[in-house]
C-alpha cells in the first residue's frame, strides 16, 4: 500500500525545509540520516519531484524524530481515482461474502408477474439461512401476515421443497392468492391457522403449500 498513497509536493516540500533548518541540518546531513541522497532532498524542497511514498515520508519523518503525521496530513495525502474506485469495488465484493442474495419471485397474497416487481432480488445475511437450497422470496402486499409479525412491505423468505411439520410457517397458495399459515396434518389434509385463532381443515386439493416461511427480512433490495 505504500506505492498507493500520494502527496502534494510543495506543500510537504515546505514543511521538510522547515524541519531541517529549524535542526540546522543541510540537505545532505538530512539525507544520510533518512537514506535519501541530498540531491533528492533539494528537489523536494524546491518541488521539482512531483510525488512521493509513505514509504520516503515515513524515512523522513523518523530522520526528523516526529510523528509522519507531522509531516503530511490526511488533506494532502490523496488517492488516485482509479485506486479509490478499485477498492471500492473489494469492499463491496467481502460485502456481498457476507450475505446472500435472495431472487424475489413475486407478492403475496395477491399474485403479479416478476417483470412487474419493482425489485427483483434482495440480499440478506448468510448466517440467517442454513441451507440455501432452493431459497426464494415475495413481498409482502398486506396485513394478514400481522399476527405472525410480519407487516406489509417486509420480505418472507421462502424455502420450498420442506416436508411439513406442524406448527411451522408455510407459504400456501388456496385458489388464486398466496397466504402464510401454520400447517397441521390431518388424516384428510391439512388444518390451517391465521395466528389469529381461526382455523379450518382443507382437503389437499384445496391447498398447494408453495415452501416453509423462513424468516421476514427488512433488507435493502438491489
Amino acid at each position: 500500500m505504500h506505492n498507493v498513497y500520494i502527496i502534494t509536493m510543495m506543500s510537504i516540500g515546505e514543511k521538510i525545509r522547515e524541519f531541517r533548518k529549524a535542526r540546522g541540518w543541510t540537505p545532505e546531513y538530512l539525507g544520510s540520516r533518512s537514506g535519501l541522497s541530498g540531491q533528492y532532498i533539494r528537489k523536494l524542497e524546491k518541488g521539482e519531484r512531483q510525488s512521493i511514498t509513505l514509504t520516503t515520508a515515513s524515512k523522513l519523518s523518523s530522520a526528523f524524530g516526529i510523528e509522519p503525521s507531522k509531516l503530511i496530513s490526511e488533506s494532502e495525502a490523496t488517492l488516485p481515482r482509479q485506486i479509490e474506485d478499485i477498492l471500492t469495488e473489494i469492499r463491496s465484493v467481502f460485502q456481498r461474502l457476507e450475505t446472500v442474495e435472495v431472487c424475489v419471485h413475486g407478492c403475496m397474497p395477491e399474485r403479479r408477474p416478476r417483470n412487474e416487481l419493482k425489485y427483483k432480488s434482495l440480499l440478506i445475511p448468510r448466517g440467517l439461512v442454513e441451507n440455501l437450497k432452493n431459497i426464494y422470496a415475495l413481498q409482502v402486499d398486506d396485513n394478514h401476515l400481522e399476527h405472525f409479525g410480519i407487516y406489509p412491505g417486509e420480505m418472507v423468505v421462502i424455502q420450498a421443497g420442506q416436508a411439513i411439520k406442524d406448527g411451522n410457517l408455510y407459504a400456501c397458495q388456496i385458489g388464486q392468492g398466496i397466504y402464510g399459515y401454520h400447517l397441521y396434518i390431518t388424516d384428510n389434509g391439512l388444518r390451517i391457522s391465521d395466528g389469529n385463532g381461526t382455523n379450518r381443515n382443507l382437503p389437499l386439493t384445496e391447498i398447494k403449500v408453495l415452501g416453509k416461511i423462513l424468516l421476514s427480512y427488512k433488507c435493502k433490495v438491489i
